[in-house]
């Protein structure tokens, strides 16, 4: 017959009981200012290497083995680098924000050890001493600090800085722990600068160089002379003569010595013995001209006139009807200003004395007079002003 088939069918009953759901609190993967980070072979650290200097808390991400997913994040020992370490807690939360895996998150960099930085101290410079002090030259006079400036050479070096008077302590520890001691000694140095800042005289163009001791300027006259001092210490000792302006310049040491010399050449003025102008009552006379010599104008009480040049000499001469000024020099000449006055009319006599006393009969307007005596008299006539004359005519023999 046929072949015949036969099957056979199992069943059970699956009973679970106390069911207890897990949700899942594994990270896949973290990443550190977007840089993803190495996960262990134990699975809870993530690290990565970072440059050495690198400062700051980065900024973490991450991704769950599934969503909803929280975190939260320590950073151990306040966020500071322990031995080239930065920690990080992370406690990641499945869904229901209870269930959770503790993950460490570590940034790895090589521990700084440099203890080398970069000292400044405003403009001055500085002398090795012994051992770990270092002077720091300041200027003569110079009595307050300057600024302190310390440039690390890693970021991650501390400073601390003492101030004693004029001695300052500087400590710098390494990011390692190792530290580093100096000492900085402020003193004031005597320069043994010489040489000036600058040099003018008024009037004058100096091509001043603080090499250059010689110079010579021409002028009518030697001009004033300043200086400007290279140091405050300076002593500068200027002497005047006829024909030059010595400066002689010691240092703040004491010993080291300049001498600047400024050789004054006069200019020779030839005159030409001519006035300017000529004012007569603080008003300028008119039609004056220094080739015009002569002037007739009314009588002024104030005259005056200005030279052309200084080193001409003047002689004025005041008159009654006129002012002469002679000027000479290597030329000469003279101006006159004449005041012309009218001729007089006046024809009469002041007075008729006899014997010297004054004639009661006379008056001016008559001419003629009869004068009786036996006795020898004397007849004076008196004129009325300086400009009359006067001629006598004997009319009978003195014995008449």
């Amino acid at each position: 017959g046929g072949a015949s088939t036969s099957s056979t069918i199992y069943s059970s009953d699956l009973q679970v009981e106390d069911v207890r759901f897990v949700y899942n609190s594994e990270l896949t993967s973290v990443t550190a200012d977007g840089k993803a980070m190495t996960k262990s072979d134990e699975g809870n650290v993530f690290s990565l290497t970072v440059d050495e200097n690198y400062v700051g808390l980065p900024e973490l991400k991450f991704t769950g083995r599934v969503v909803d997913q929280m975190q939260t994040i320590e950073w151990l020992n306040d966020g500071e680098w322990i031995d080239g370490r930065l920690q990080a807690k992370v406690t990641n939360y499945g869904e229901n924000s209870s269930d959770h895996t503790d993950y460490i998150m570590e940034l790895v960099r090589p521990a700084v050890t440099t203890l080398a930085y970069t000292p400044t101290f405003g403009a001055y410079g500085t002398t090795a001493g012994t051992n770990d002090t270092t002077f720091v030259n300041l200027p003569y006079g110079v009595t307050a600090l300057p600024d302190i400036n310390l440039t690390p050479a890693s970021i991650h070096q501390k400073f601390d800085v003492q101030k004693n008077g004029r001695i300052v302590e500087v400590t710098v520890t390494a990011e390692d722990g190792t530290t580093r001691h100096d000492i900085y000694q402020f003193r004031n140095v005597l320069s043994s600068d010489a040489t000036l800042a600058g040099l003018s005289a008024v009037g004058q163009t100096i091509a001043y160089e603080p090499t250059t001791t010689d110079y010579t300027v021409t002028a009518a006259s030697l001009p004033a002379v300043s200086f400007a001092k290279n140091t405050i210490g300076q002593q500068v000792e200027m002497t005047e003569s006829d024909d030059k302006v010595v400066l002689l310049v010691t240092a703040e040491d004491g010993t080291t010595q300049n001498t600047y010399t400024i050789n004054f050449t006069p200019i020779i003025e030839t005159t030409n013995a001519l006035l300017l102008g000529i004012s007569r009552n603080g008003e300028d006379l008119a039609g004056f001209s220094q080739s015009t010599f002569s002037y007739n104008e009314q009588e002024s009480e104030n005259v005056s006139f200005s030279k052309e040049f200084a080193a001409d000499a003047v002689v004025e001469t005041i008159c009654d009807d006129s002012i002469t000024i002679a000027l000479s020099g290597d030329a000469s000449n003279t101006y006159k200003i004449v005041y012309p006055k009218e001729a007089s009319q006046n024809a009469d006599l002041k007075d008729i004395l006899v014997n010297g006393v004054h004639y009661s009969e006379y008056q001016p307007l008559v001419t003629e007079y009869t004068y009786e005596t036996e006795d020898p008299v004397n007849v004076e006539f008196v004129l009325a002003e300086d400009v009359q004359t006067m001629s006598i005519n004997i009319l009978q023999s003195a014995s008449a």
